[in-house]
């Protein structure tokens, strides 16, 4: 029997503790067969058990009481009686007291549990943590996460948060507050949750800036859990992401998420333990993606600088932005509805010169990319220049290695820069890479098309990719001093027409291309001075750096069909030996448009683009460079390109050839307004020798005039003639004037004729 009506007090300090972190210190009960045992009044119950808070009688029972400080003003951790296992009770601060107080009556027939000596016997534990950690271990309970920044990277966006190591006193309420940027959201995923025996007080809430998501309360106490995640909590491996669409994490709409438990009993019995992984994601703003629809169409390149464009940063999105409706796709149209998916971009955003230069970035936010749940990512970035202007690019750095570090072979991180020319009609792919680009090699791009369009597509992407795998940073200006005339001149339809490639015209200077239009049915063959031009595969086949970029056209979208030399003058005649006669053997280069080689197809036309960076192609006459319209003739339009040039070579004639029009050496058919205009558009000059001169030409136009009008003067007086010759008639061998219409008079009953000739001596004579 233990003393009666006896308070003791234990005081227990840690002093010293390293610098910047705080003194935790545990009660614990070390030695094994050792119980906790405090009588209490209960001396029938044959069952004793560990007991806390309301359930010790402060009148009755006796009671250990253990405070966080060193008085009894302290916060109470614990008042603990019964017998049983004592649990951990953890105080910080440095200071811990201890309080025994016994009631001044015991129950005699009231003996300790067997193998439980009266009393109690602990052991301190001393821990040092962290000072920042410590809010969490004060009563109020109160920790705040701000995050360190939009532009930082993953790992510090987002961290882990753990249940506190201290007890927590009865009545307590713990709030953790997660306030991210403006333009960020959080991302918040429960590894694990426990809270033993919760009662009705014991309560979790959770709060999206001033909207309530979820209250539960006592045992039913069970918030969204991943726990696939748990195993990857204290490690750097990628885990699978756990999905807010799933029901696994929580995703805010705001940037302030609050989560607030209430704890009546404190955890000296109830153990209270969670761990919880959060993420301050991005939410990039994008243009909406009716200003993509709206500035792809439009007319030529006036119409489409002289349009204003909505603002461009209007419309935010995080997810996969809203698009137009997609087509429907059954059995065989699976293939069809992916690459429609593909060509559909997940952001777009719109920038104009009118706001000035600036800098884009690939998105920071990682629901768009595997992390977050998507497959594919596609972003464009369209830069619209005005009238006028030139659009500069430089793309530093490109980083794509998260395919290579994961050994996934489908995945694929690429970037490409589109011109789009004549407010849409033509498109130009001017840069692709898939390799990651070093912040030394930058890449510098200038284009004088209407809009510049930047794609970021990744591809195949895992679950453990992100931003920090792919992306890419680009600035961009915008500068002056293009013609709007250049357009309209470089823009080519037609039966014939010419490129003049000049250094010193600005036209050609600010890389200005040639749109040739096809003719409907027909092709374009470009005609290039003898010993001036070669087509070249290779770099080294083509003596200097003047560059001719011939692309075929279908569909709007250009493909890089040959590339052509320009060979300087003086340079000419240096590989030829300066020998006139041979110069004189060479030959015209024709290049025929895409598919005059193939059966049955062709293009929509050609884009050419000179590249001067060379030797000059002479020194005052610029190179020229005819084109004509021409188009298949019948008898060959199944043969194949071999097969046409061993029918129709040089010493081939026009009756060979099923077209009237038909031009031997090209192995083509002219158009008809080609033929006989004074012009030798055929290299033999067939098209100009079988037509009729005609010399005083407006003498023969008069004369004609003169004889159509004596004709018509004639067949005039000759159907006068026929007309009035009809209306007369015979009778006894004499001609009659035609008679007038008979008219009859009444005059009462009776009736006179006023015309009829009466015969003498007859009645009324």
């Amino acid at each position: 029997m233990s003393y009666r009506n006896v308070t003791c007090y234990y005081y227990i300090r840690q002093a010293w503790s390293p610098k910047n972190q705080t003194i935790l210190l545990t009660l614990v009960q070390t030695e094994p067969g050792q119980s906790f045992s405090v009588r209490t009044s209960d001396a029938g119950d044959k069952e004793r058990k560990m007991m806390s808070g309301r359930e010790c009688r402060t009148r009755v029972d006796d009671t250990v009481s253990i405070y966080n400080g060193a008085t009894i003003e302290s916060p109470l951790l614990a008042r603990l009686c019964g017998t049983g296992n004592m649990p951990h009770i953890t105080g910080a601060g440095g200071e811990l007291l201890v309080v025994f107080r016994s009631q001044p009556h015991d129950a005699p027939f009231n003996p300790a549990p067997l193998g439980a000596s009266p009393g109690f016997r602990l052991t301190t534990r001393v821990r040092f943590v962290a000072a920042n950690q410590v809010r969490q271990y004060h009563p109020e309970c109160r920790i705040s996460i701000t995050s360190s920044g939009s532009n930082s990277r993953r790992s510090q966006r987002q961290g882990i948060i753990r249940s506190p190591e201290a007890t927590m006193a009865p009545n307590t309420s713990c709030l953790y507050e997660f306030t991210g940027r403006e333009d960020q959201r959080v991302w918040m995923t429960f590894l694990s949750y426990r809270l033993d025996g919760g009662e009705d007080g014991d309560c979790l809430t959770l709060t999206d800036g001033q909207e309530l998501v979820s209250r539960q309360c006592g045992a039913a106490v069970q918030p969204r859990i991943c726990p696939h995640a748990l195993v990857h909590a204290n490690s750097s491996t990628a885990y699978k992401p756990c999905r807010w669409q799933d029901g696994e994490s929580y995703l805010s709409r705001s940037p302030r998420f609050t989560i607030r438990q209430e704890l009546a009993t404190g955890t000296a019995i109830r153990p209270w333990s969670f761990v919880i992984r959060f993420e301050f994601i991005t939410v990039d703003r994008f243009s909406p993606k009716e200003q993509l629809v709206s500035s792809s169409s439009g007319g030529g390149q006036q119409e489409q600088h002289e349009s204003a464009a909505p603002n461009g940063s209007s419309g935010m999105t995080t997810g996969v932005a809203d698009s137009p409706e997609a087509p429907s796709s059954t059995g065989d149209e699976d293939d069809q509805q992916l690459a429609w998916q593909m060509m559909t971009p997940d952001c777009f955003q719109l920038l104009e010169s009118a706001k000035g230069n600036g800098s884009v970035s690939s998105p920071r936010n990682p629901l768009l990319y595997g992390r977050g749940g998507s497959r594919h990512l596609r972003c464009l970035y369209r830069f619209q220049a005005g009238k006028g202007e030139h659009t500069h690019l430089t793309i530093n750095p490109f980083h794509s290695t998260g395919c290579a570090r994961f050994n996934q072979s489908g995945c694929q991180a690429c970037l490409s820069v589109d011109e789009v020319f004549w407010g849409g009609q033509v498109r130009r792919r001017s840069y692709h890479t898939c390799r990651s680009l070093s912040g030394n090699n930058p890449v510098v791009l200038q284009s004088a098309a209407s809009s510049l369009e930047l794609i970021f597509e990744v591809r195949d992407m895992n679950w453990a990719q992100d931003d920090d795998h792919f992306y890419f940073v680009a600035e961009y200006s915008f500068s002056g001093g293009i013609d709007p005339a250049c357009w309209d001149s470089h823009q080519q339809t037609g039966k014939r027409g010419s490129l003049r490639i000049d250094p010193r015209d600005r036209c050609v200077r600010h890389s200005i291309p040639w749109h040739i239009q096809a003719p409907r049915g027909g092709y374009i063959i470009l005609v290039f001075p003898a010993g001036q031009a070669s087509v070249t595969k290779t770099v080294e086949g083509c003596p200097t750096n003047n560059r001719l970029f011939v692309y075929s056209i279908t569909d709007g979208k250009t493909q890089l069909y040959r590339e052509v030399c320009l060979m300087a003058g003086g340079l000419q005649q240096q590989q030829t030996g300066g020998d006139i006669k041979a110069q004189q053997q060479q030959q015209p280069l024709n290049l025929y448009s895409a598919g005059w080689s193939e059966r049955n197809w062709m293009a929509d036309g050609l884009l050419v683009v000179a590249s001067l960076q060379g030797v000059p192609i002479a020194d005052e006459t610029p190179l020229v460079v005819t084109w004509l319209s021409v188009f298949k003739d019948v008898s060959s339009k199944s043969m194949s390109f071999a097969a046409r040039q061993s029918v129709y070579g040089a010493n081939a004639s026009s009756s060979q050839m099923v077209c009237r029009t038909g031009c031997p050496a090209l192995g083509a058919c002219l158009s008809s307004d080609l033929w006989c205009d004074d012009r030798d558009d055929c290299p033999d000059g067939s098209d100009e020798r079988q037509c009729i001169r005609l010399v005083f030409w407006p003498l023969y136009v008069g004369l004609v005039v003169i004889l159509l009008s004596l004709t018509a003067g004639l067949v005039t007086v000759y159907l006068v003639h026929r007309y009035y010759q009809a209306r007369r008639y015979t009778a006894n061998g004499r001609t009659y004037k035609p008679r007038p219409k008979e008219t009859k008079a009444k005059f009462s009953s009776v009736t006179v004729s006023l015309t009829r000739h009466y015969e003498k001596g007859g009645p009324g004579s």
